[in-house]
């Protein structure tokens, strides 16, 4: 299983975000987070991705760097 936590293998709940805006105190809100009770992210804030939708944007992003497209010389 992915981790959610590393940069692209997850998405940010957009339930606890609306929750942490509407929570969000200018003083309490940074020092203090509140840990809140979902049922998309089971509170963690973060939403796993599937482990084939994460290889595909990979393999997306690197086929034009990898795998240039054949040109008529290469036929």
């Amino acid at each position: 299983m992915p981790d959610k936590y590393l940069c692209g293998n997850g998405l940010d709940c957009p339930a606890c975000q609306l929750r942490r805006d509407a929570d969000r105190d200018f003083f309490w809100g940074a020092r203090n987070p509140k840990k809140h009770k979902c049922n998309s992210c089971h509170g963690d804030g973060r939403i796993a991705r599937k482990t084939k939708d994460i290889i595909a944007d990979h393999v997306a992003e690197a086929a034009p760097f990898y795998w240039k497209p054949k040109t008529k010389e290469d036929a």
